[in-house]
């Protein structure tokens, strides 16, 4: 029984809940954590509604692990302007041949693939 709602059974697992719903009518139901229904393909939600007669099984969210998150690509808006154009391919033609915040792929020097890199990626 679930909140002391007859006919309405839930279930925990390791990765998330099995509901089975006999009660005599639709009840909506609130989990603990966001959970994705897989029959009826409701992604990311804390609220579920869950019919009659009818049983659902609630997915977990995984976590995904800081490690394995990717690394966002460096900004190719040098002057952070908040649009990648001519002027940010000034500031990486200004900076040719020396390190610096310019050198886009972290090669160590400011160069041509630098160039590109801004270039490619113009608003």
């Amino acid at each position: 029984m679930y909140q002391n709602r007859r006919g309405l059974f839930i279930r925990e697992f390791t990765n998330g809940w099995a509901v089975y719903n006999r009660s005599g009518r639709a009840h909506n139901i609130k989990f603990i954590e966001k959970v994705s229904g897989v029959e009826s393909g409701r992604q990311e939600k804390y609220w579920h509604e869950i019919p009659d007669l009818d049983g659902e099984i609630y997915l977990k969210i995984p976590e995904v692990p800081q490690s394995s998150q990717k690394p966002e690509p460096p900004s190719v808006d040098l002057n952070a302007d908040g649009v990648v154009n001519i002027l940010d391919l000034i500031i990486v033609a200004n900076a040719f041949g020396t390190p610096g915040e310019a050198d886009i792929n972290g090669d160590g020097d400011v160069n041509i693939l630098d160039l590109i890199s801004v270039a490619q990626r113009l608003d």
